[in-house]
């Protein structure tokens, strides 16, 4: 009797503390110097230690002072992507394309990173959208 309820006390625990250690950054954790960026690419369910990390941080703090920064982006979306957040690079590279106008390399690079996730709908829309723009040239 002891013993399951002992096992139940150290679940219980463990869910609970699982519950609460999800490492999304809260509103309240992010430096007002990246936070123009991060919601502007809704990124607030990196971990904030990945935000943290320092390309990435710097990547964040120049976007948010230069939304058009296309080398900040390359910076971000490549360190991102090493770190496994391909759905969520996919996503920002269309945005960024959206916002800050014709940039074929990055749709190319969120084409492929929608295929790694599997968002077959998604990719071929963006690859759609790269075979229109360049129909002679398509990536």
């Amino acid at each position: 009797m002891k013993m399951l309820l002992l096992m139940r006390l150290i679940m219980v625990l463990t869910l609970s503390a699982m519950a609460g250690c999800d490492g999304a950054v809260s509103a309240l954790t992010i430096p007002a110097e990246i936070k123009p960026a991060v919601d502007t690419y809704h990124l607030s369910r990196i971990a904030g230690a990945d935000l943290q990390k320092p390309d990435i941080y710097r990547s964040l703090l120049q976007l948010s002072e230069q939304v058009c920064n296309r080398d900040a982006m390359g910076v971000l979306s490549g360190n991102l992507d090493a770190l496994g957040y391909h759905a969520e690079v996919g996503r920002i590279l269309v945005q960024f394309v959206d916002r800050c106008g014709k940039a074929d390399g990055f749709l190319s690079a969120a084409a492929n990173d929608l295929i790694a996730t599997g968002d077959f709908a998604r990719a071929t829309s963006v690859l759609d959208r790269l075979v229109a723009a360049n129909p002679l040239n398509p990536q």
